[in-house]
C-alpha cells in the first residue's frame, strides 16, 4: 500500500512540473532570443524539422539600408515560418553595442506579444502560440534611440502542440541596424555657391551685392528658424579674415553690411552657418 501511495504521488509530481513547465513556456519565457549571453529555444524544445524555416523582421515605417532613425516609433514585425507546422512563437531583444536594452519596446493591443524582463534586459515574447498556416506574425512597438548602432535578436520556434518540447522547431536570427547619419546636402547651385546641408538655409536668398566690390558690399539672406548664425569671410587658402556676425537670429530676411577697407584686392569666400546648416558664396574684392 505504501509502495502504491508512493508511485501515485511521484506521478501527480511529474504530472504537476510537467503541467507548470508546459504552461510557463506556452505563455513564453525570456532569454531565449539567441542574444549575447543567452540561450535560444533550442535549450528545450527540439527534434522538429521543415521543408522551409526563417524568421522574417521588418519594420513600419521601413528600415532602408537597415538604417533606423533616432527618436522615431517603429512597428516592428516578426514572421516566424516553417513548412509543416501551425503554432508558432518567438522571443526578442533590441541590444546596442554593449549588449544592453536599446530604446523603447512597447506592446500592440491584439497582437499576442508581451513584454518580459531577462535579467536586466527587456525581452518581446508571445503571451500564447499563435495559430498560422506555415507562419505567424508578431508585432510590437519599438522607439528607436539615437545611438549609432542596434541589433534586434530573435528566436522563433514552431511547435506540434503536443503537450511537450519534442518534435518543435527552433531557429534563431538577428538585423543589425545603424543609425541613419544627419542630412547632409551637398549641391552645386551655381559656380559661385555651394549648399553643404540646406536645411534652416534658404540657399536662394543668400546674396553678396555689389559683387565685385571695393569698399563697402552687403550680404543678404533668408532663415527659415531661429537658429544660431554665423557670417564670416575667408580667403581662398581657406583663412578667416573677418568676423561679420556672430548671434542668434530670428527667421526672416537678414542683411549684413562687410567693410572691405583694408582687404587686398583678390578672392575671397562669403560663408553662412547656421546649425547643421552651411553656405559659402564667392567675393571678388577690387581696389
Amino acid at each position: 500500500m505504501k509502495k502504491k501511495l508512493i508511485l501515485i504521488f511521484s506521478a501527480f509530481v511529474l504530472i504537476f512540473i510537467t503541467s507548470s513547465y508546459k504552461t510557463r513556456s506556452s505563455t513564453g519565457m525570456a532569454g531565449k532570443t539567441g542574444a549575447p549571453g543567452e540561450n535560444t529555444c533550442g535549450e528545450c524544445h527540439g527534434g522538429g524539422s521543415s521543408a522551409a524555416s526563417g524568421i522574417t523582421i521588418s519594420a513600419t515605417p521601413e528600415f532602408t539600408l537597415n538604417q533606423f532613425t533616432g527618436g522615431t516609433t517603429y512597428t516592428i514585425s516578426v514572421i516566424v515560418g516553417a513548412t509543416g507546422f501551425s503554432r508558432f512563437g518567438f522571443g526578442c531583444e533590441i541590444l546596442d553595442s554593449v549588449n544592453v536594452n536599446a530604446g523603447v519596446m512597447q506592446t500592440l493591443a491584439g497582437t499576442g506579444v508581451k513584454l518580459m524582463n531577462a535579467g536586466t534586459r527587456k525581452n518581446a515574447t508571445h503571451s500564447t502560440p499563435k495559430s498560422g498556416t506555415d507562419e505567424a506574425t508578431f508585432k510590437f512597438r519599438w522607439i528607436a534611440p539615437n545611438i549609432d548602432k542596434a541589433t534586434i535578436y530573435v528566436c522563433g520556434n514552431a511547435v506540434n502542440f503536443n503537450g511537450s518540447t519534442t518534435g518543435d522547431l527552433p531557429f534563431p536570427s538577428s538585423l543589425e541596424l545603424t543609425r541613419m547619419p544627419d542630412p547632409v546636402d551637398t549641391t552645386v547651385i551655381d559656380s559661385n555657391l555651394t549648399v553643404i546641408s540646406k536645411h534652416g538655409l534658404e540657399p536662394g536668398s543668400f546674396n553678396v551685392y555689389p559683387n565685385p566690390a571695393a569698399f563697402l558690399t552687403t550680404v543678404s539672406y533668408h532663415i527659415e528658424k531661429e537658429m544660431n548664425v554665423c557670417l564670416e569671410l575667408y580667403d581662398l587658402s581657406g583663412k578667416l579674415i573677418k568676423v561679420l556676425a556672430e548671434e542668434r537670429q530670428f527667421p526672416g530676411a537678414q542683411s549684413r553690411f562687410l567693410n572691405l577697407q583694408g582687404i587686398p584686392a583678390g578672392v575671397y569666400f562669403v560663408r553662412l552657418s547656421g546649425d547643421h546648416s552651411r553656405l559659402s558664396q564667392k567675393l571678388l574684392t577690387i581696389l
